[in-house]
């Protein structure tokens, strides 16, 4: 059990159960981590249950602690909406691919066009849709919806359609 104080989440404390492992999953140990926060409240959240299994089986010389796998998990929320964007917004997981390379590809370019969108927030004018309240620090989301005004002044490099007759 260790305790600490976090700026963000007050006073904690973490607590840690090592190997333990499912009836069937007897070779695949994993430990348990609670985390009760803000205890300096008359009344604190409900704790927090983590459940921590290694991605590859560490040496005994080489103890991840338990306030690590706590600053872990507190510091992975700047980096879900990132991921959601990815997947909602900019289609990372919809296509299937035949081959892993074309996956892997997909990935990259999904990885720039989120960079391109932070890039290019310096450059776009918001443009809200009429229910959308102006923002002075634009999301990517808002940074896609704005891109279409430089688009339309770049024009594009395909010709014209041909009429038919």
């Amino acid at each position: 059990m260790i305790e600490l104080q976090d700026p963000c989440w007050g006073q904690v404390r973490l607590e840690r159960w090592n190997g333990l492992h499912e009836k069937k999953g007897i070779d695949v140990p994993y430990d348990v981590i609670r985390a009760s926060v803000h205890l300096e409240r008359s009344q604190p959240p409900a704790a927090l249950w983590l459940a921590w299994l290694s991605p590859e089986p560490l040496p005994s010389a080489i103890a991840i602690t338990v306030e690590t796998i706590w600053r872990a998990y507190i510091s992975r929320w700047p980096v879900e909406p990132g991921i959601h964007f990815r997947k909602e917004t900019l289609g990372w997981t919809m296509p299937r691919f035949q081959t892993k390379e074309a996956g892997d590809r997909w990935t990259e370019l999904t990885a720039i066009a989120c960079w391109l969108l932070y890039l290019a927030r310096p450059i776009v004018e918001d443009t809200p849709l009429p229910w959308q309240k102006p923002q002075q620090r634009l999301t990517p989301q808002r940074v896609q919806q704005s891109l279409y005004p430089i688009f339309a002044l770049i024009g594009s490099p395909a010709l014209p359609p041909k009429r038919r007759e």
